[in-house]
């Protein structure tokens, strides 16, 4: 049996309704550094900043990144430390680094 003719359309449903403005992101973001002389330290975010992820260089290519996690490493971090060892064991020098964002 063949189809029968399309029928007309049906009448427009009513609208839908608005959801609520979410609150804004992070509009702010910093990177802040702080130098390692003894190798070992940390840089921290400003007041109601909150940190986003961070690094940790060493100032020589003998160097050996020991540590390099968030501060604190349980909860909302709001810095970054590390450790840079020169290939033989001792502290050495270099630069850790967080990147920081706020509303």
């Amino acid at each position: 049996m063949p189809a029968g003719p399309t029928g007309p359309q049906g009448a427009k449903g009513d609208p839908g309704a608005n959801g609520a403005n979410g609150a804004n992101g992070a509009t702010k973001v910093e990177v802040r550094s702080a130098y390692l002389a003894g190798g070992t330290g940390q840089v921290s975010c400003a007041a109601g900043e909150k940190a986003t992820g961070g690094g940790i260089t060493g100032d020589s290519i003998l160097d050996i990144v020991n540590a390099n996690e968030p501060s604190p490493n349980r909860g909302t971090p709001t810095g970054w430390r590390g450790s840079i060892r020169r290939a033989g064991g001792a502290f050495s020098s270099g630069t850790v680094y967080v990147v920081c964002a706020s509303p």
